[in-house]
């Protein structure tokens, strides 16, 4: 038996202004079976977790790059 699927995320390659945004989520509109496509908003959240993962692979690389 195979299971329903009621949604799917898309997430952007980057932050985008609204008026660009806007085309890209009515592409997405016109696909068959697409009933809603919204916006999420970016916020200071995600700009703190980014630099955070930002950081800490920063970090391993130069980890990696030492010489012991």
């Amino acid at each position: 038996m195979s299971d329903r699927i009621k949604g799917l995320i898309v997430m952007f390659d980057k932050d985008y202004k609204n008026e660009d945004a806007e085309s890209i989520a009515h592409a997405i509109r016109m696909i068959y079976g697409v009933a809603k496509a919204d916006f999420l908003v970016a916020n200071i959240d995600d700009y703190l977790a980014r630099n955070k993962v930002r950081l800490e692979l920063k970090e391993k690389l130069w980890d990696v790059l030492k010489e012991d």
